[in-house]
């Protein structure tokens, strides 16, 4: 956890307490206003957070990676965010997608086969696109990884996964420090 997550998480802490704003921005040395923002931010996640997990939990009930979703449900549903949620955005956009599956993100980050000798492009196929890198690919693999999406997207997703991790080790590629825990 940073600095900033554990102060922020004692200022939420404090304010569930009742302590007013300014009084806490005063003991962190930060505005009463900036204190409002942060605690606002923290409910909005949360509500969010209901809601994804009511979208994913109508996910898990179709079964079907092949089902398409609305590229906004796709979005909210897996709770995607920053770099992450814009290289999505335009993988999507550059396909004309206004709906997707679970199987077209799982075929944009990691390739149904891979074969050797290993090409990185073919296997992953999230890095031909210019805005994602490293961090950016690496979040999108672990948040989808620690997601419940049906049990039909959770074998396929761990049987790719596995494939992955299997041919960046025996080709010598660079893992991740994120994705080293999938080796």
């Amino acid at each position: 956890m940073t600095d900033h997550e554990q102060r922020d998480a004692e200022i939420l802490r404090r304010r569930e307490e009742g302590v007013p704003y300014r009084e806490i921005g005063q003991q962190f040395g930060i505005s009463h206003g900036r204190v409002r923002q942060i605690v606002s931010r923290f409910e909005r996640m949360q509500k969010w957070g209901v809601c994804s997990e009511s979208l994913r939990a109508i996910i898990r009930s179709s079964n079907d990676i092949e089902k398409l979703w609305p590229r906004d449900f796709i979005f909210d549903a897996l709770q995607l965010q920053g770099r992450p949620r814009l290289s999505v955005k335009r993988f999507m956009k550059n396909r004309n997608l206004t709906e997707a599956s679970l199987k077209d993100l799982m075929d944009f980050l990691i390739a149904d086969t891979i074969n050797l000798p290993f090409n990185r492009l073919e296997a992953m196929p999230a890095y031909r696109q210019k805005d994602v890198g490293v961090k950016t690919y690496s979040a999108l693999v672990d948040h989808l990884s620690g997601l419940d999406l049906g049990e039909a997207f959770n074998k396929e997703w761990a049987k790719r996964l596995r494939n992955l991790m299997h041919h960046l080790l025996v080709s010598g590629q660079y893992i991740p420090l994120l994705l080293r825990k999938y080796a």
